[in-house]
């Protein structure tokens, strides 16, 4: 583990790393956690507050848990050599993953207090999730959870509150997965800000 850039970044393929009971604060960095290809990680009673882009970004993170966590203003648009969220650039997430696997994210508080276009964007925020868990998260941004592109697999959405949307894909998603099941939605309590969003939707 070593601070950088990104906050503390995990060593690539680390396994069986536990960040545990801290508060990270970075307004001048771009997240707080990153990660590659690592396994076994466990995030919990993490606080991380006011980041430029991310809370938690990782690539390829496998059989980990984020659980018991508040992230604070800790998703927002950033832009290289520009003005973020006005002139362009690249939305974060609170927690944004890109190839997650049999993990579980749950018991987590996102809330938002700075105001203004480069804050706020999204909760949970991915593309290829398999054998994950997404349960009893409290998400008060503007997309709660957004997993819109394709070939994810044995989803499982339950028990969150969302104050945005819930985005996935709606057609052309990837062929069907051997389990026969991509997402399962269920006992979730959204309730849009129309303020937000004009045509709030789950998709």
């Amino acid at each position: 583990m070593r601070w950088s850039w990104l906050g503390l970044r995990q060593q690539d393929k680390a396994a069986g790393v536990t960040i545990s009971d801290l508060t990270l604060r970075g307004p001048q960095m771009h997240g707080a956690i990153f990660g590659i290809n690592n396994q076994g990680v466990s995030v919990r009673r993490v606080r991380m507050q006011d980041f430029m882009a991310n809370g938690i970004r990782t690539f390829g993170l496998k059989a980990s848990r984020i659980t018991d966590c508040e992230f604070i203003d800790a998703s927002g648009r950033w832009k290289r050599g520009g003005i973020s969220g006005v002139d362009g650039g690249i939305s974060g997430g609170a927690i944004f993953g890109t190839w997650t696997v049999d993990s579980e994210i749950a018991h987590n508080r996102f809330t938002r207090t700075l105001r203004g276009k480069s804050r706020g964007r999204y909760g949970i925020k991915g593309r290829q999730f398999k054998r994950t868990r997404i349960h009893h998260n409290t998400i008060d941004l503007n997309l709660s959870i957004e997993l819109p592109f394709e070939n994810d697999e044995d989803v499982e959405m339950d028990h969150n509150v969302c104050r945005g949307a819930i985005s996935i894909p709606k057609h052309s998603g990837g062929p069907v997965p051997a389990s026969g099941r991509t997402f399962h939605i269920h006992r979730n309590h959204i309730n849009v800000h129309s303020a937000w969003l004009p045509n709030p939707v789950l998709r």
